[in-house]
């Protein structure tokens, strides 16, 4: 790198105008920068506005692309979250535009990023995007916005965008929420999200599966995630299985047993009665016969007593009904067996 560039550099990071400008033409540079280093894209990752604002007024290019990252200077202001400069940049951008490696707009990279100040750069994005626009994967930003659980974005975003549009994996935003929820180091900002998008769920949405046939309240459910899959549930289809035939309540039943605190906490009986209970007020939504493909999980009557007294009563009455069926005449005309009963 040139010493003039250097020079250059060091009057950005001094946020000086004047030393910028000065620089500029003691190095016979443009206030592009060269393709090795565009000067406007540095002072915006830097997050210097002052700077940014003075390469534009000393003619830098706001369309122009950079080599190494392939993004516009507004693309870049919105994915550091630079609310400011995106207001700049706006009047001379093409907000419309898209990189080239991923067919992302301004808006996308405003919605990919889960930090605190990209809900400005969304709120002034969304207004001027193509809010239709799908990436290289079938991604909407809403789908972004809701894998990296980003919840400022995210209430904006749901008002304008359709919940139940899918990406080319069949999965919706509350299958790309119910994932941010379940990363190892996710936050209370990705569970905000995920809430933000329950309230707007329809029950169409709920039943919405993904390619291996799961719902996001099922994925939420093998993540040990509970109560989570339980909300997500509340207007979902309790029939629906997966690709290897599990249910919810069958998934549910599998995982209250257990803890599954990511934070590494102890469990205490407090949260495994509200695991059974989870399993309990599901069950009551249930059929017989969903309820029956649980009969062989370990369920304790302690810990589930209303659902053990619904799997005992289906008990009785199968056997009643065995035994109604075997007291019939048969149709060679022998005498009914009598009912043989247990002591």
């Amino acid at each position: 790198m040139s010493k003039s560039i250097v020079s250059v550099l060091r009057a950005i990071e001094q946020s000086d105008a004047e030393q910028i400008r000065q620089e500029l033409a003691a190095g016979g540079l443009p206030a592009d920068g060269t393709p090795e280093c565009r000067f406007l894209h540095y002072a915006i990752i830097r997050g210097l506005h002052g700077p940014a604002c003075a390469l534009l007024d000393s003619g830098a290019d706001p369309r122009l692309m950079d080599e190494e990252t392939g993004l516009t200077p507004l693309m870049q202001a919105a994915a550091h979250g630079r609310a400011q400069l995106v207001e700049r940049l706006l009047p001379l951008s093409d907000p419309l535009q898209t990189d080239a490696k991923r067919g992302w707009s301004a808006l996308f990279h405003a919605a990919a990023n889960a930090h605190d100040r990209n809900g400005a750069c969304v709120w002034l994005l969304a207004p001027v995007s193509d809010l239709t626009l799908i990436d290289n994967q079938g991604l909407n930003a809403l789908h972004v916005a809701a894998r990296a659980g980003s919840h400022e974005a995210l209430p904006l975003l749901v008002e304008k965008i359709d919940l139940s549009l899918r990406d080319n994996h069949g999965k919706t935003a509350l299958h790309w929420a119910a994932r941010a929820v379940l990363a190892p180091k996710a936050d209370s900002k990705a569970r905000m999200g995920l809430i933000c998008l329950e309230k707007k769920m329809s029950a169409q949405a709920a039943n919405i599966q993904d390619k291996t046939g799961r719902t996001a309240a099922m994925a939420l459910a093998e993540g040990g995630e509970l109560a989570l899959a339980e909300s997500m549930a509340r207007e979902a289809d309790l029939s629906l299985e997966t690709e290897e035939g599990k249910t919810l309540l069958m998934i549910v039943a599998k995982r209250a047993p257990h803890h599954f605190a990511r934070d590494g906490s102890a469990d205490t009986p407090y949260l495994a009665q509200q695991r059974w209970r989870v399993l309990e007020r599901l069950a009551m939504r249930a059929t017989d016969e969903q309820i029956e493909r649980i009969a062989g999980f370990p369920l304790r009557e302690r810990h589930a007593p209303r659902l053990r007294s619904r799997l005992e009563g289906l008990e009785l009455r199968k056997a009643m009904a065995l035994a109604a069926h075997a007291s019939e005449p048969s149709s060679s005309g022998e005498p009914p067996r009598a009912a043989t009963r247990r002591i």
